[in-house]
């Protein structure tokens, strides 16, 4: 399962911090206000991030306007006090389901691999459905994650200078 940890230092308060990640964030939606904005032309909420702010800590997921997005990350955050700012250690994951269903295909192409490199032309098709799930895979995470670093960082300054 893709993990992706990173800490930041912003010159920004604590206090601030928590209020533009409170500010930037909607609470989890139901499972009707999820299908009713997955199926139904309904506008989205404008908060960059679904989840919940605590005085220590968050858990959130990006509010995308494409919810089908499977490499959405989870994100789970630690906020600290620090004498320059505020320190952020961040933990960004994979939807464990949709990790398992990639286990699951790996399972079922893997085999595929030794014909493949023992010359069996065969075998080529399934090797290449397997190439490109893990890039998609990969690459879907490593976009997200991007994301994500840019948006946190844009909120926690923007609340600082908003406070300037």
């Amino acid at each position: 399962m893709p993990i992706y940890a990173f800490c930041a230092e912003y010159p920004t308060p604590k206090a601030l911090a928590l209020c533009g990640l409170k500010a930037a964030t909607h609470a989890l939606p139901t499972i009707s206000e999820e299908l009713k904005w997955n199926f139904l032309v309904t506008e989205r909420p404008k908060e960059a991030f679904f989840g919940a702010v605590k005085d220590e800590s968050f858990s959130l997921k990006l509010n995308i306007q494409n919810p089908r997005n499977s490499f959405r990350p989870y994100i789970r955050g630690w906020l600290k006090a620090t004498p320059s700012g505020t320190r952020i250690d961040v933990l960004l994951y994979v939807n464990p389901l949709v990790t398992a269903l990639t286990v699951l295909i790996i399972c079922t192409l893997g085999p595929s691999l030794p014909a493949v490199l023992s010359g069996e032309f065969r075998a080529l098709p399934p090797f290449a459905i397997l190439v490109t799930l893990l890039g998609m895979y990969g690459f879907g995470f490593a976009v997200e994650v991007r994301r994500i670093r840019s948006k946190l960082a844009e909120i926690i300054l923007f609340a600082g200078q908003k406070a300037s």
